[in-house]
């Protein structure tokens, strides 16, 4: 994060006190401002990271990775899916054991599954004739 010498204070401090406007602090996003907390912010907050991660690390997601690199790649998947991604070998190994959340790649992988469909659609048509 920026922070300007004249105040030590990241930048996004200084713009979630200025968005906020009406000087209460209810846009001061890193606390430590003058104010009352919303009762339910923090509650909020944490349900929606808690949601985030589920979904993130589910073993849905995890399963879904596997299937569409198999079903692209073969059974030596996990290298050329990493390539297509521009992620490391092993980030895909670490994310199909499980020993990190899986990062929300669903729109990188529905892009590879549309790029193999309209390739095999082409080669379908000039099979066919």
């Amino acid at each position: 994060m920026t922070t300007t010498k004249a105040t030590r204070k990241p930048i996004a401090y200084r713009v979630g006190k200025a968005a906020a406007g009406d000087g209460s602090g209810s846009g001061d996003t890193l606390g430590g401002g003058g104010g009352r907390p919303k009762p339910n912010a923090g509650r909020l907050e944490t349900a929606l990271a808690t949601y985030r991660a589920e979904r993130r690390s589910s073993p849905a997601m995890r399963d879904l990775l596997v299937q569409t690199g198999e079903a692209l790649f073969g059974e030596q998947w996990q290298s050329a899916l990493a390539r297509e991604l521009d992620v490391a070998v092993r980030s895909v190994q670490r994310w199909t054991a499980g020993e990190r959340d899986v990062p929300d790649v669903r729109a990188e992988l529905r892009d590879l599954v549309t790029a193999r469909r309209l390739r095999l659609n082409e080669l379908d048509a000039l099979l066919a004739d």
